[in-house]
């Protein structure tokens, strides 16, 4: 892979505790991090992700950004991928639709959590990812979206969503530029549990959750009701003052997987 860069800023995430975070992310889904000085980022097929050292990269790379890109290149090339050496991918024609298709899922994805720069390559495909859309998974005409689109449908249901959703809260949180959800810091005073959009529910015990989270299908992440609040916060809902419900202001209701209508 190429390292030639679009830029030259020290990136947010290079600080050892944020790769702790990502390396321990990758040990719940089953791979190992090693460093090397012989590649810049590789995986094995047998379960160990290599990431070149430190004094290798530039200064704009990070572990964490790294770790994160190839788990999203073996989410985009689907399971059985994870046992083939960097996740059968080679450099024909094919793998630039394939490196597109990563980088739109990887941008929709650290994007949720307003991490999208700060995980974005270094490499020649900078370009191409700063080009994207504010929402990258939007059809456009290229064959890359349908892929990364299949990718987020891949992800929403893996074993591994958890691990990678929990690591990318707590790199918001380290990074101080964001509330742990991803969005920008909200009104002073305000917190998570006076939010209209806090709801407590989803599968296993009951949590705090935020809707503003919540994929098309699933639950919302987890937060906590003394967080402080972020750019979102809305108060709650008066209905006396409001009445629209029962207008053409809302078109959906939203259910949760333990009401009867799911088990019937």
């Amino acid at each position: 892979m190429s390292s030639a860069k679009a830029r030259s800023s020290p990136s947010p995430l290079a600080d050892p505790a944020i790769a702790e975070i990502w390396r321990a992310a990758a040990a719940k889904i089953g791979f190992a991090i090693t460093r090397t000085r012989d590649v810049y980022a590789t995986s094995d097929g047998q379960g160990t992700i290599a990431i070149g050292a430190d004094d290798t990269l530039d200064v704009d790379d990070a572990l964490a950004q790294l770790v994160f890109h190839e788990l999203c290149h073996a989410l985009t090339e689907g399971e059985a991928a994870a046992r083939l050496p960097d996740w059968g991918l080679d450099n024909v024609a094919e793998h630039v639709v394939r490196e597109h298709a990563c980088l739109r899922f990887a941008a929709h994805l650290a994007g949720r959590f307003g991490l999208r720069a700060a995980m974005a390559p270094t490499t020649d495909y900078r370009a191409y990812h700063d080009a994207l859309a504010a929402d990258p998974l939007a059809d456009d005409g290229d064959p890359a979206t349908a892929i990364a689109r299949a990718t987020r449908v891949r992800f929403e249901a893996s074993p591994w969503r958890a691990a990678i959703e929990a690591a990318l809260v707590r790199t918001g949180a380290l990074t101080e530029l964001r509330h742990p959800l991803g969005f920008a810091w909200g009104p002073a005073g305000e917190t998570c549990g006076g939010c209209a959009w806090l709801y407590v529910g989803g599968r296993g015990a009951p949590v705090a959750r935020c809707r503003q989270t919540a994929p098309a299908v699933g639950d919302g992440a987890r937060t906590e009701a003394a967080a402080r609040a972020c750019a979102r916060w809305e108060p709650p809902v008066d209905c006396h003052a409001c009445g629209a419900c029962c207008r053409e202001a809302y078109h959906s209701v939203t259910v949760s997987v333990r009401d009867p209508v799911v088990w019937q």
